[in-house]
């Protein structure tokens, strides 16, 4: 079932939680801006009042103008310099070094939340998608601070001062004021909903767009090898339509809204010329205070105007771009360490699974793989995996690696089990070549040392010629500085691997498993590094799963698994002799492989 999405005040609660980490630049900033709006904008407004008092008032030869006007027009020019010029670009710079330090922590903690959610989550989400979640995270809250600062916080000091300023002079303008202030804001209320919903789904069609085209990038050789670039194309051409019907309808939507909001901050003009006339004309008011009712009905109509065609819409489109991102970041990992964890002792790498059951979380209308599983696999002792697809073998490293954790049962590791330690302790116990190696786009020495990030260049090179990568490492331009691309698609599947089990050697653990590691390597190439992996795997215990089954022939002892249950075990001239499934996968190899 879907996760409920957030609310926009659960949105509004995760990036105060951020703000609250800077408290210091918060008050800063909620102190000196209406500071700074006082002296720069309503201040000088004040004095130029003063200045037309003096002049209707009164008639003024043209050698008497510095005696009379100098002493305002200074204060006029230091206020418009000190608010504008110098009080407003230190709220700015206060504002920016806040948004930095927002911005980078909520990097942080999506790139960590991310890291530790389980393998279940990132099997179902797109990277590219998740990427463009984090980025909108960063972007929206630079969207909403700006129009918290520049826009609502702006707005209320205008509404503030003006009210303390005019309403003992004209308190139906200040009314006035208020009311088309609260029709504004009324008619936001009314009319946001609709926008905010439209500005979600298209930000959902956005990432929709961002995921699959880095998910075409990304198999950018199986889509040509197959020639399906052409039906890529169709499918991404559609998504890219649907995000233009998506622009479109919030393009639409919020025209419509603009034409609203122009009527009301152009009637609140009206409403301010009006009543200045009739102050004027029926109260004999001063001309000054016409003035100051144009200038600070303009001030407050252009704010209220910003803050439909940027705040509001920034905000719209703050909150429909992090929904997503806030979601994520809202969830749980499905595995956790516990509260109270324990050191692993892992020196001798016995390993206990007891009674284990576990099913897969999308086939919870099926029966588990494991029911009462239990295997012993002792301290040094090799142990080879092999099964038909689906058997559970991959299954059980992922268990091993409490990449999953079991629904009932335990596993231990030299007594310990491994629910009571800590996964990076658990992790760092175990050298583990998967299926489908992945490298970084870094370079080949970077891979390589990965696993021990302490080690030097004759270790790295040592841990590659044992997995006889050396020789065509040494073969490139630039060697161990070369970069490998991303994912490693400058290399092939068999300098993949190699570079991989390089990675493991290197690591030096107590207990080694291996996923196919021998599955893309030639024949050839295979059988250069049986000695290296025997080596390797000297005084380990080895768990080895391979659909190849000479990679497993010399094991210990090995495990026949079948729909996750043990159907045999023992040593391949055991199970030939016994005729059972293992030694019908033997007769049935093309090519060293398994034939299903």
């Amino acid at each position: 079932m879907e996760r409920e999405q957030p609310s926009t005040a659960q949105i509004l609660r995760f990036y105060y939680s951020y703000v609250l980490r800077y408290k210091v630049h918060l008050w800063s900033i909620l102190i000196l801006t209406p500071i700074t709006e006082f002296i720069g904008i309503f201040l000088p407004p004040l004095l130029a009042a003063g200045v037309i008092d003096k002049l209707s008032n009164s008639s003024i030869s043209p050698d008497q103008i510095w005696a009379v006007f100098g002493k305002d027009l200074l204060l006029f020019a230091a206020a418009s310099y000190l608010g504008s010029v110098i009080l407003w670009r230190i709220c700015i710079y206060l504002n920016w070094t806040l948004e930095a330090f927002v911005v980078r922590d909520i990097y942080r903690d999506s790139f960590d939340k991310l890291m530790r959610l389980d393998s279940n989550f990132h099997a179902n989400s797109f990277s590219g998608a998740l990427v463009s979640q984090v980025q909108k995270l960063g972007d929206a809250y630079v969207r909403l601070f700006d129009s918290f600062q520049f826009n609502f916080y702006l707005l209320a000091i205008s509404l503030v001062s003006t009210t303390v300023i005019l309403a003992p002079r004209s308190l139906p303008f200040v009314a006035g004021v208020w009311l088309f202030t609260i029709l504004y804001v009324a008619a936001n209320l009314w009319l946001t909903k609709p926008v905010r919903a439209c500005t979600a789904r298209k930000s959902k069609t956005e990432n929709e767009r961002t995921a699959h085209l880095a998910d075409s990038l990304t198999n950018v050789s199986a889509v040509n090898s197959f020639a399906r670039s052409s039906a890529e194309s169709a499918s991404f051409r559609a998504i890219t339509e649907k995000v233009r019907l998506a622009v479109n309808k919030v393009m639409w939507i919020t025209l419509q809204k603009d034409a609203v909001f122009a009527t009301v901050t152009s009637s609140m003009y009206v409403m301010a010329l009006v009543i200045a006339v009739i102050s004027v004309v029926v109260y004999q008011a001063e001309l000054s205070l016409v003035f100051l009712m144009l200038a600070y009905a303009n001030d407050i109509s252009r704010r209220l105007w910003q803050l439909n065609i940027s705040a509001i819409r920034n905000v719209n489109r703050a909150l429909g771009d992090s929904r997503e991102g806030v979601r994520t970041m809202s969830l749980n990992p499905a595995i956790l360490d516990p509260a109270d964890p324990q050191p692993l002792n892992a020196s001798q790498g016995a390993i206990s699974i007891q009674n284990i059951r576990f099913g897969h979380d999308e086939n919870q209308d099926q029966e588990p793989l494991f029911d009462g599983f239990s295997l012993d696999i002792k301290a040094g002792e090799k142990i080879g995996l092999v099964g038909h697809s689906g058997s559970g073998k991959t299954t059980l490293t992922k268990l091993l690696l409490r990449f999953h954790d079991v629904d009932a049962g335990s596993i231990r590791i030299d007594g310990q089990d491994i629910a009571q330690v800590t996964q990076d302790d658990l992790r760092s116990a175990i050298s583990y070549v998967p299926q489908e190696p992945l490298l970084f786009h870094r370079s080949i020495a970077e891979n390589i040392a990965y696993s021990d990030p302490d080690s030097d260049m004759a270790d790295i090179i040592d841990a590659s010629k044992q997995a006889n990568a050396h020789k065509f490492v040494s073969q490139l331009a630039v060697g161990y500085d070369t970069l490998v691309g991303e994912r490693g698609v400058k290399l092939s599947g068999g300098q993949r691997q190699r570079i991989a089990i390089a990675r493991a050697i290197l690591k030096r653990t107590p207990i080694l498993l291996l996923d196919e590691a021998t599955s893309a390597l030639d024949s050839e190439s295979e059988a250069l590094i049986q000695d290296a992996l025997w080596q390797l795997m000297k005084d380990r215990t080895a768990v080895v799963i391979a659909h190849r089954l000479s990679t497993v022939r010399k094991m210990d002892r090995i495990i026949v698994l079948d729909n996750g249950k043990i159907a045999e075990q023992g040593t391949h001239d055991d199970l030939l002799r016994h005729g059972g499934i293992y030694a019908k996968l033997w007769s049935h190899q093309s090519g060293g492989f398994i034939t299903d």
